[in-house]
């Protein structure tokens, strides 16, 4: 959708063209998985360690960073063309 005086920019990648700024399904998909990966890690910690915040425990650190740069790694290399997002 274009708005009036902003131009509406195109990027062609992987033969298709879409809409600058919107996801298509596999994007939003993996955006999904991601982020029930981050909540799951977040209360999962919360939870077993007894703390209000899952920072507040050395669990966060240990496990749940790990777990979680590998799925925002998995999700990058399975959709490289906007990396940064997950």
């Amino acid at each position: 959708m274009a708005y009036p005086g902003i131009p509406v920019c195109h990027t062609v990648a992987h033969g298709t063209r879409y809409e600058e700024g919107f996801m298509d399904k596999r994007e939003l998909l993996i955006f999904a998985i991601t982020a029930v990966v981050g909540l799951a890690v977040w209360v999962g910690i919360a939870i077993v360690s007894g703390r209000e915040e899952a920072w507040d425990s050395s669990l966060f650190f240990t496990i749940g960073l790990p777990v979680m740069l590998c799925a925002s790694g998995i999700a990058g290399y399975i959709e490289p063309r906007r990396f940064w997002l997950w």
